[in-house]
């Protein structure tokens, strides 16, 4: 705003100062000068970018004191100074819709650029809104397969980056399909609802994702976490599914729900692909299911 001050103010100084070469030119010489003015208020329409408002005052008040000063210091004739503001006030009067049109442009344009740009952002938020639902289980409110592949790609390249370790929990509901048989599906969903909730409960919000693999298999993404530490997060996670205290008669390891659990952690190398990891903790759920289920297992990677 201070420069739009500062070029109106400039442009009417400009002005005076033509005036003031107009009153101390020789009587002979002063007309040359007349030229001038015009030649400001075009500049101030035109080529000076100011908003209408701003041409408008540093070209009026150019129109305005190129009289006055003439009458005090020149004393032109009258036909002359008629004359004179015949052309300057064309002059005005051309340049006005000149400079409203091209005001009346820029603000249609950076309006245009606004609603693109309100259009644009509502687009990214709702592309983000369809992306995290089809990021998400539909049934038990985490993250589906698909997320869990991105995710474990990203942080599988993350960990190869910064030679981290990275941990995985492959989680299996034991006899799940006997527990759907006895109570049915709508009781089955939500006892994998609850069980979704359950290991939301042991994860970082900001680091680990919590994904429903498939069926009643649920896995878990612990970046920056050693194989202590994710076997801590399985044991607990076990322990607590067994305290929500969800009947299954139909069960052969437990009067509740349990849970076997498999877990793997290792430090990605560059010959190493994510799906080592899958199929090391798929490999320790396999163990642990086969030693009886309900239990946690763990599969080290050694390379």
């Amino acid at each position: 705003m201070a420069y739009k001050y500062t070029h109106t103010a400039v442009i009417v100084v400009a002005g005076l100062g033509i005036i003031a070469m107009i009153a101390v030119a020789p009587q002979d010489k002063a007309f040359l000068y007349y030229a001038g003015l015009m030649l400001v208020v075009f500049y101030a329409y035109t080529l000076s970018a100011l908003r209408f408002f701003y041409a408008l005052f540093a070209s009026l008040s150019i129109t305005v004191l190129y009289p006055i000063g003439d009458n005090t210091f020149v004393g032109t004739s009258t036909d002359r100074l008629i004359t004179n503001m015949f052309f300057l006030g064309s002059a005005n009067l051309m340049g006005m819709p000149i400079s409203y049109l091209w005001e009346h442009r820029i603000r249609r344009d950076f309006l245009l650029t606004m609603l693109l740009a309100l259009e644009k952002r509502k687009s990214e938020q709702l592309n983000r809104k369809l992306r995290d639902i089809s990021y998400m289980d539909g049934l038990t409110g985490v993250a589906n397969r698909l997320k869990f592949e991105d995710y474990l790609k990203k942080e599988w390249e993350r960990a190869k980056r910064t030679k981290r370790p990275i941990s995985l929990l492959m989680i299996d509901i034991d006899f799940f399909k006997d527990y759907n048989d006895l109570f049915g599906h709508l009781k089955g969903d939500s006892c994998l609802r609850r069980i979704a909730q359950t290991l939301n409960r042991h994860t970082r919000s900001d680091m680990d994702l919590v994904a429903r693999y498939g069926g009643e298999e649920f896995a878990v993404v612990l970046p920056e976490t050693e194989l202590p530490q994710a076997k801590n997060v399985a044991d607990r996670i076990g322990e607590d599914i067994l305290a929500l205290n969800i009947p299954h008669p139909a069960s052969r390891v437990s009067d509740r729900v349990t849970v076997s659990i498999g877990v793997a952690s290792l430090i990605p190398k560059e010959n190493l692909q994510k799906e080592v990891l899958i199929s090391l903790a798929d490999k320790a759920l396999y163990t642990a299911k086969k030693a009886g289920r309900n239990r946690v297992e763990v599969y080290r990677f050694n390379s």
